[in-house]
């Protein structure tokens, strides 16, 4: 599947704001992990809730991007690649064992229709040697 320069270019934009978000809220937990108890000096605790108001800010930042640009792609996640993610698996797996999956289906599949077609073959021959006066029917009803 080709895709067309535009949709590359939001794509690109669209990996480049999760990966920004992801690194955001990577750095938003770790600011916020080293906010002082309410019993420590009020600086120290006025700078570190500034940094999380910052990374919070960044977040939203990239969040509102990713919402604008999900209009402009006809690009869609499957639910369960995101489910994926959600649990902290790796998605490509998911989708390597899917694949994998449909293409075990596909084999069984395209076997069944080839022994349909073996026995389609073997039928319409004795028909057509057993019953002479059927061979034109036959003849038009063969695929």
């Amino acid at each position: 599947m080709e895709k067309k320069p535009e949709e590359e270019a939001i794509l690109n934009n669209i990996e480049t704001s999760l990966t920004g978000l992801s690194q955001s809220l990577l750095e938003l937990g770790v600011a916020a992990s080293e906010v002082p108890p309410a019993e420590e000096s009020e600086s120290k605790e006025g700078e570190s809730s500034r940094v999380v108001s910052d990374k919070v800010q960044e977040s939203l930042g990239f969040l509102t991007k990713l919402n604008d640009l999900k209009g402009n792609t006809e690009l869609r996640v499957p639910l369960e690649a995101i489910d994926q993610v959600d649990q902290g698996k790796n998605p490509g797996v998911y989708t390597k064992d899917f694949i994998e999956q449909v293409a075990g289906e596909n084999m069984f599949m395209n076997g069944k229709l080839n022994a349909v077609k073996t026995y389609q073959d073997i039928l319409a021959t004795g028909i057509m040697e057993n019953f002479t006066e059927l061979v034109q029917e036959v003849e038009k009803r063969r695929i």
